[in-house]
């Protein structure tokens, strides 16, 4: 955000009935460099929960309710910290090589030194009101629930991680093994970046019929339950996972522990783990960026012109809590700012799988395409962590290797099968079956049908016998 943008590549998020202004150009440009100049300041004085609430208000006037309201969060944090401090070390210079609200802790005289701690504390708690306001301003459905609506879309100053290298092309390779590789122009020169965005998984050589093609473990997964204190139910009702160490795993070490945040999301803990879960891999890998890691600079997302929720808890407020827990600084390390978590998020949404009690996501499996009439299966272990996908056929060298990615579908009419990929293709599945299928249903609506049933003859209406005279006067005019 620190970088200017041109107001042509604005795309708001938030929903166009909810847009009651129309920005004009002008109006565009001073608020882009309003943030790129409030970002920048930021970079100096990370703390400040001014400039954080500052960015909140221009966010919102640019339309990107989740942005503002993950930056007022961070600006009420702050100024929670401040009044924290001034209640339990009224004589701390606040914010020592912080950049923010400094008290000199010299000799004043008791009195000044008292009104200098209200001062302080008054601003701060204005403040944090002012940022909860915002907050609740942008949550659609508050107070009664915390959630906001959004249409996730790609932000402008992100475009430096939207293009999948050669290096993450080679990275996923060395994965694989002998008997796929995976390629760009899957399906020649159609899609994104003249195809050479659109990948695919190619066989090396002929492969048998029921032959294990590729075995996936998982980093990164989540499963809810077992619920809190020991009960084996879900917090929200129901059961969950019954293994007690989920979602952690034998190799995590003690201060990864995410059994807190099943504790305190419920049936939604899943979901907000396999997140939380993608954010620290890229802390223990040391990864520059978290885009840039692996596992997600493989991965692309599916934007799609609907509205969705956003939820403050789940998305917001966790996974903040949990990048702190993981020794992040999320004020002064912008590679862990709210844009970041919700292009994660857009990327866990088109490639992860899940059921009721669980969300994984396997780097190598989201490499496959889909097909109707798949050449491959796909199969999940227990653990939630590793999958494997086998042949279903015999497989030539060179041909494409697809799975189905809704299984629950395949026997319903292609209308039906393509609504439901929607989910994760930007448009009609267009595999042998649906086309075949497709064009068969448009052949059978060609044929014209004699309505033999309604072969009776009809009454002749007095308003009829006007129309035909109308018709046969307007005709002789001509």
């Amino acid at each position: 955000m620190e970088s200017p943008f041109s107001y042509t590549e604005w795309r708001p998020t938030r929903p166009q009935r909810n847009i009651a202004d129309d920005l004009s150009p002008q109006t565009l440009t001073a608020l882009i460099q309003d943030l790129s100049t409030t970002t920048y300041a930021l970079h100096t004085n990370p703390y400040d929960p001014n400039f954080w609430f500052q960015r909140a208000q221009i966010l919102s006037q640019l339309h990107y309710p989740e942005l503002a309201t993950g930056s007022a969060h961070k600006s009420s944090l702050l100024c929670d910290a401040i009044i924290r401090s001034l209640d339990q070390h009224p004589r701390r210079r606040l914010g020592y090589r912080m950049g923010f609200y400094m008290l000199d802790d010299h000799e004043y005289d008791e009195i000044g030194q008292g009104e200098a701690r209200e001062a302080l504390r008054d601003v701060a708690t204005s403040l944090r009101q002012y940022a909860e306001a915002l907050i609740q301003s942008e949550l659609e459905f508050a107070p009664e629930f915390e959630d906001g609506m959004f249409v996730a879309r790609p932000y402008p100053w992100l475009s430096r991680f939207v293009n999948r290298s050669d290096e993450a092309l080679e990275q996923v390779n060395a994965e694989l093994g002998d008997l796929c590789e995976v390629r760009r122009n899957a399906f020649g020169q159609i899609g994104k970046g003249g195809g050479s965005e659109v990948w695919g998984v190619f066989a090396k050589k002929d492969i048998k019929q029921d032959e294990l093609v590729v075995v996936d473990r998982s980093r990164t997964w989540g499963c809810n339950g077992p619920g809190i204190d020991g009960s084996r139910d879900n917090l929200h009702g129901g059961f969950g996972c019954m293994e007690d160490l989920h979602p952690n795993a034998d190799e995590d070490d003690i201060d990864h522990d995410m059994r807190w945040i099943r504790d305190r999301t419920g049936v939604k803990a899943a979901s907000v783990i396999l997140h939380c879960k993608l954010l620290l891999c890229s802390i223990v890998d040391k990864s520059s960026h978290p885009l840039v890691h692996p596992l997600l600079a493989r991965l692309t997302p599916t934007y799609r012109e609907k509205s969705s929720s956003f939820k403050l808890k789940e998305d917001i407020i966790i996974p903040n809590e949990a990048l702190r827990r993981f020794g992040v600084d999320v004020f002064a390390n912008f590679a862990y700012d709210t844009d970041v978590y919700f292009t994660i998020l857009a990327r866990i949404d088109n490639n992860s799988w899940s059921d009721p009690n669980v969300s994984s996501l396997n780097g190598l499996f989201a490499m496959f395409n889909h097909s109707c009439e798949p050449n491959c299966t796909w199969h999940t272990a227990d653990d939630h962590a590793k999958m494997e996908v086998w042949t279903n056929r015999d497989v030539s060298k060179g041909e494409q290797l697809f799975v189905e990615y809704d299984c629950y579908v395949s026997g319903q009419s292609v209308a039906a099968r393509r609504k439901r990929l929607r989910r994760w293709l930007d448009g009609d599945c267009q595999c042998g079956r649906c086309v075949r299928e497709a064009e068969e249903v448009d052949g059978k609506a060609e044929v014209k049908v004699d309505m033999a049933w309604d072969s009776a003859v009809k009454p002749v209406l007095p308003e009829d016998e006007v129309l035909d005279r109308f018709k046969t006067t307007s005709s002789k005019g001509d």
